[in-house]
């Protein structure tokens, strides 16, 4: 195993107001993409396993960072990605959260999250534009 690093706090990323509810990516087919909506069977929340520090620029600038892990695509998303971010479960939230879980079960938690536990939804092309911003984003495509 490589040795990592875990200078930055671990957190558990989740996006706007209602969290991250999927991962939204284009499956191409020729030059047409369609977009997909790739989520838990049956709705619900991914936790999204990040890293966060704040740093002091040149300038003496405080910025805070933050970015999401990602690991291999499972078989559901690799024949659209080859890679996905890494989803912590709810039961291991506290494990990841912590600064006394050792480095091996912090590594142990970056996989592909389980296939039978996720669905692909194609979207309509609604979520291709900045302009839309509310549930059509994720209606599914007619």
């Amino acid at each position: 195993m490589s040795r990592v690093r875990w200078k930055l706090s671990r957190t558990v990323l989740r996006g706007g107001t209602g969290g991250n509810t999927s991962l939204l990516l284009d499956r191409k087919s020729g030059t047409k993409k369609t977009p997909c909506h790739i989520r838990l069977k049956g709705g619900g929340l991914l936790a999204f396993a990040g890293l966060w520090d704040t740093w002091t620029g040149p300038d003496g600038a405080r910025l805070a960072t933050c970015c999401v892990i990602t690991v291999a695509a499972n078989e559901l998303v690799r024949p659209i990605h080859d890679r996905m971010p890494a989803v912590i479960p709810p039961g291991d939230y506290d494990r990841w959260l912590s600064t006394s879980t050792p480095e091996a079960a912090l590594v142990g938690m970056l996989k592909p999250y389980p296939v039978d536990e996720m669905e692909i939804v194609p979207v309509g092309t609604a979520v291709n534009s900045v302009k839309n911003d509310g549930p059509e984003c994720l209606s599914p495509a007619a």
